[in-house]
This record gives structure tokens, C-alpha cells and sequence, in this order.
């Protein structure tokens, strides 16, 4: 809420040329409001006491600038909110904006200005009011000369439409305020309202319509673009001059009881009337004022005519790409609040029709003028963009959460390898089963099985390879255990067998040691036995010898001689051995 009024549009006069400028402190705080904004604007001749009177509508004696002096106090427009619960007749759901506007007339201004600063208020107000004093006589008509002109310096279409019952369809509701009011509203004898009394001074003159022409048709505009019109007849708030001069420093209670009363009745009537200011029957709220400010002033500036419209279109431009940011970020939203964690595609695909007819939604709720029908495939270009991209984001999130996952899963694996628990591949096959049912109970997302394929297409050959080598190692373990237990049968077997070999070649060395000596007694005695026969031979021949020299007819037996040779064989065979 506004605690003071803050400059809306004012006049650059030092630039070349001079501009019209929205201000941006007015651009900031009306961008805020998306409520339907009820304007009462006002204008009318300088020094008529407009500030003073919208400054009561604000419940208070000071805020919009006041003066005692002839020289102007408010320049340009100036906008200030009044809070709701200073308001009895406010709608909740409405915000209530007062513009104070520059008074027309003055010495410092032109013609030209005054003019397009009455058709800035009057465009951008949803209850105008019409300040001047004293009573509604000619001068105070022919002080709203300028309505003639309205149709050239307002215009609903950029071309060809200068009806001004077209126009007035675009006008807001008119209370001609009149202000220092002393007369009575009596007319031939009988009592009148404040509306009839101002229907009847716009009635036509009669007379020379040479004379009277241009006066009637200022008449005739008045009541023309301003069907929906009022009047309110307002006493002084003193009688000292005095005090008139120095308002600002008075309070409620020093004004006249009758006047405090009459602003009630005042108050009351323009808040139970004004509604919030439409363009083709949609509210307008305070980004689309800013718009509306913008359009105007800028055309104005570029030499051209305020075309209604143009604000129009601006108006739905900027409410279109609005609500397709609103409806985007409602999107973006939902979509994050609901991938805060892993979801499945299934899941993600429910979240994502959901979020998006949320935002669809939205945005054809907040996008006027059928807008919608033209951004929505914008909208929905955007949608699918961003949907694009939350869906590899959660793609990407699955894919690292399951390829960690199954990484702690091969580690373990890998350290069953390592230490042995797994040694074959039955076992690792059975391992495997165990992880990959564990891997499918914890793995979240729509990676998980493009994850798990990616991952046992490698892994699991990695693993068959270190299984392999554990085999490999285990058999060659086993192949050397065998092949040492064989060596050392082997050893065992030859240290027996060599035993066994250096037993018998003993028993052998002492076998010929004693063949020798055997061999040695065998020739000792064949020798004994030859050295016998020799002897017996010896022995034989002499006794032959002497049997022959004693009967020397006695004859040697006939196997003398055979004994002879076979003493004589065994006697060489005995040499042989």
C-alpha cells in the first residue's frame, strides 16, 4: 500500500523534442497489482482544488500537493491507491487508484498539452470526474470546447473510425463536480437532482445556429461520449479566505460540518459507482495500466493519435507472454516439486500431463483476449522444451543413481572374486542372480533397465574374465599341488627304489666278493685237486712202473689210458673256472 501518491506520467519539457514519460516508480508499484483496478481520475482548470478534493477521497487532508498560490502545484498525472478500509462500498477483490491530473489552463501550458492531458485521464480513468466552481453556466461549457476535438486526438482503430458513439463505448463514467456550489438546485419552482440540473444545462440553446452552432455541439459531444453521466454539487469547505489559502494545515474538524457531509454523500456515490476499468469487458489490472500508460504516451510523443486499439493489442501482448510466464513457471513448478526424487516414466509421464493442464489452465485463464488461441503453440513449444528437459534430467539422475548402485553391487562381486568366496562360474552366475534381484528391488527411474543392460554387457564379462583367472589360478594351484604331491611321491618312490638299488648292489659287491673268494678256494682247490692228480698220476705211473720192473709181463688195465685223459680234462675245466 501506497503511503504517498507517486508521480505516473509527467511531461519532459527539457528534451528535444519534449516527451510524455511513465514513470518508473509508477511502473514498479502498478506491476505488482494483478487485482482489477478501479481508476477515479480527475481534471479540470488549475486552482479549482482537485488535489484537495481526491486527497478526502483518500481520507485525509494532505497527499496529493495543494497551493494557495496561482501557480500550478500538480504536474502531469500523479496516482495514488487508497486503502480498501478507509472505503465502506469497496469490493475485496478490487484495488482503488486515484489520479490527480494537472489543471487545465494554465499560463505555463498550451493548448496542445492541456488536451493531451485531459485525453490521458480520460482514457486511463474508470470514473472520470470533471472539477470546476461555482455552477455549470456557458463559460464552464465552453470550458470543455475541446470535446469536439476528441475525435483527433483519440482513437479506437489506427484507421477510418472516428465515430464518436463507437468512442464512447471506450469512455469511463462522467461526474461533473462542481465545486463552491451556493446556488439552489430549484428550477420554475420545483426542486431538482444534481444529474438533471446537469442534463438541462446541456441541452441545446435555441436560437441563430450561426450563433449558437459551436455551442451546441460542444453540448451535443458532451452528452454524446458521456451517456453515463452524473453531477455533484459541492458547498465550500470555509468561508474565511483565510483558511481557504492554507487547507493543507487544517484539520476535518476545522472544515464546515455541511461541506464534511456533502464529501460523505461525495465519497459514497463514487465508490459505489466506480468499477474497475475494461478494455473488451476485461478488468484491468495494474501491469495492464502500465501497458496501457506506455501506448498512449508514446504515441503522443511520435506525433500520432492515441489509438485504444493499439493499447489493446499491446495489452494482450504483454498479458499473453505474462501468463505464458506464469503458466511456465507453473509448470516449472510442479515438475520440480514433483522430481525433488527418481520417478519412474510412468510416473513422470502422470506428473507431466498434470503439471501441464495446470498450466494450460492458467495461461488461457490469464491470457485475454483469446490470446491464447495465438501463443498456445508457443505455450505449448515451450512446454515441450522444458518437459525435454526435465525428462533427461531425471533420465541422467536415474542413470547415475542405478550405474552407482550397481557399481557398490559389482565391488562386492569383485571382492567375492578377490577373496575367493567366488571361485567358478556356477558361483558367479548364482552371485550375479542375487545382485541383479537386489539391483531390480533399489534401482529407481527410467535408466535403470537401459543401465543394467549397458552394465552387464561389460561387467559381467569383466567378471567372467577374473573367474576365469580365479579358475585359472585355482587349477594351476591344484596342477602344482598335484604335480608336487607326484614329485614327492616320486622322490619317495626313488629313495626307496635307490635304497632298495644300493641294498642289493651291497648285497652284489659282497655276492662277488664272496664268488671271488669262492673262486679263489674253487682254483685253490682245483689247483690241490690237479697238484693230486698229478700226484696220483705220478703216483700211478710208478706204481705201473714198478708192477712192470716187479711182473714185467704185467699189461696196464684197458681204461688206463681213458682215466689218464679224463684226469687229464678235468684237470684244464678246473683251470677254466
Amino acid at each position: 500500500m501506497q503511503l504517498k501518491p507517486i508521480r505516473f506520467i509527467t511531461y519532459v519539457g527539457t528534451q528535444v523534442p519534449p516527451r510524455w514519460k511513465v514513470e518508473q516508480e509508477a511502473i514498479d508499484y502498478l506491476s505488482t497489482i494483478e487485482q482489477p483496478l478501479a481508476i477515479i481520475s480527475i481534471a479540470g482548470l488549475y486552482r479549482t482544488g482537485k488535489s484537495f478534493i481526491l486527497n478526502q477521497f483518500a481520507g485525509n487532508m494532505t497527499g496529493f500537493d495543494i497551493g494557495s498560490t496561482v501557480q500550478p502545484c500538480t504536474e502531469g498525472i500523479w496516482l495514488w491507491e487508497v486503502n480498501q478500509r478507509s472505503i465502506p462500498e469497496a469490493n475485496q477483490n478490487w484495488r482503488y487508484i486515484l489520479l490527480d491530473t494537472e489543471g487545465l489552463g494554465s499560463y505555463v501550458r498550451t493548448e496542445t498539452y492541456d488536451i493531451q492531458l485531459f485525453c490521458l485521464s480520460l482514457l486511463l480513468g474508470s470514473y472520470f470526474i470533471y472539477n470546476s466552481l461555482n455552477c455549470i453556466d456557458e463559460g464552464a461549457i465552453d470550458k470543455l470546447s475541446f470535446v469536439v476535438e476528441l475525435t483527433k486526438h483519440i482513437r479506437v482503430q489506427s484507421e477510418g473510425d472516428m465515430d464518436p458513439n463507437h468512442l464512447k463505448l471506450y469512455f469511463p463514467a462522467f461526474l461533473w463536480l462542481v465545486r463552491d456550489f451556493t446556488l439552489q438546485l430549484v428550477m420554475n419552482g420545483e426542486p431538482i437532482t444534481p444529474r438533471e440540473y446537469l442534463n438541462r444545462s446541456l441541452e441545446p440553446l435555441k436560437g441563430d445556429p450561426d450563433r449558437i452552432g459551436s455551442k451546441n455541439k460542444v453540448r451535443e459531444f458532451i452528452r454524446t461520449y458521456f451517456s453515463d453521466r452524473d453531477c455533484f454539487c459541492l458547498k465550500r469547505p470555509l468561508m474565511e479566505e483565510e483558511k481557504l489559502q492554507n487547507l493543507s494545515a487544517l484539520t476535518f474538524d476545522q472544515l464546515r460540518p455541511e461541506y464534511m457531509q456533502q464529501v460523505g454523500q461525495l465519497k459514497s456515490l463514487v465508490f459505489t459507482h466506480v468499477i474497475p476499468k475494461k478494455m473488451n469487458n476485461t478488468d484491468i489490472t495494474g501491469p495492464m495500466l502500465v501497458e496501457m500508460a506506455k501506448t498512449y504516451t508514446e504515441a503522443i510523443n511520435k506525433g500520432t493519435v492515441p489509438t485504444i486499439s493499439s493499447a489493446w493489442e499491446n495489452i494482450i501482448f504483454q498479458e499473453a507472454h505474462k501468463a505464458l510466464a506464469l503458466a511456465t513457471n507453473l509448470y516449472t513448478t510442479r515438475m520440480e516439486e514433483g522430481l525433488k526424487n527418481i520417478v519412474e516414466q510412468a510416473d513422470f509421464d502422470k506428473l507431466h500431463d498434470k503439471s501441464l493442464t495446470s498450466a494450460l489452465t492458467i495461461f488461457r485463464e490469464k491470457a485475454i483476449g483469446g490470446a491464447y488461441l495465438t501463443y498456445e503453440p508457443q505455450f505449448q513449444k515451450t512446454i515441450k522444451s522444458s518437459a525435454a528437459k526435465y525428462l533427461e534430467q531425471n533420465f541422467t539422475k536415474s542413470r547415475a543413481d542405478c550405474e552407482q548402485l550397481l557399481r557398490t553391487l559389482a565391488t562386492n562381486i569383485d571382492d567375492s572374486i578377490f577373496g575367493e568366496n567366488v571361485t567358478n562360474q556356477p558361483q558367479l552366475a548364482d552371485e550375479w542372480s542375487k545382485k541383479i534381484f537386489a539391483y531390480r528391488q533399489v534401482a529407481r527411474g527410467p535408466a535403470k533397465i537401459e543401465v543394467l543392460c549397458d552394465f552387464l554387457e561389460n561387467k559381467i564379462f569383466d567378471s567372467v574374465k577374473k573367474v576365469s583367472n580365479v579358475e585359472a589360478k585355482q587349477f594351476k594351484r591344484e596342477k602344482e599341488e598335484l604335480l608336487k604331491q607326484q614329485q614327492s611321491r616320486h622322490d619317495s618312490e626313488y629313495q626307496r627304489l635307490h635304497s632298495l638299488y644300493v641294498e642289493l648292489d651291497n648285497l652284489r659287491l659282497k655276492s662277488e666278493e664272496k664268488i671271488s673268494s669262492l673262486q679263489k678256494e674253487v682254483e685253490l682247490g682245483q689247483m690241490a685237486l690237479l697238484n693230486w692228480e698229478e700226484e696220483k698220476k705220478e703216483l700211478i705211473n710208478i706204481s705201473m712202473e714198478l708192477r712192470k720192473r716187479l711182473d714185467p709181463e704185467f699189461t696196464p688195465p684197458p681204461d688206463y689210458a681213458s682215466k689218464k685223459e679224463i684226469l687229464m680234462n678235468d684237470k684244464n675245466n678246473c683251470c677254466v673256472m
